[in-house]
């Protein structure tokens, strides 16, 4: 069977204007059963509480201004540490 590249529209069954407004009408009907159920989806959503559309908790949590000062204090009192060490340790050898 023949399809549009674009969609993959069964094309090759329809062959005259008629055959056309049949696909056309069969659409039609599948979108109005599509959105029926999309409306149906959020109705249920509602009465959950929930909205479908919920903004997701997963992911990582941002820091704020103090977070990140202490955590740049943390790493760089590390780093300090770590280059102390090293000169240690030439002078060691």
């Amino acid at each position: 069977m023949q399809t549009s590249s674009q969609h993959d529209i069964p094309i090759g069954r329809y062959n005259s204007a008629l055959d056309y407004n049949k696909l056309i009408v069969e659409f039609r009907g599948q979108l109005v059963a599509v959105e029926r159920a999309i409306a149906e989806l959020e109705r249920m959503g509602d009465e959950t509480g929930r909205s479908p559309k919920a903004k997701s908790t997963r992911g990582r949590k941002s820091m704020g201004a103090e977070e990140r000062l202490e955590v740049s204090r943390r790493i760089s009192a590390y780093w300090a540490r770590q280059r102390r060490e090293k000169t240690r340790d030439k002078r060691g050898d």
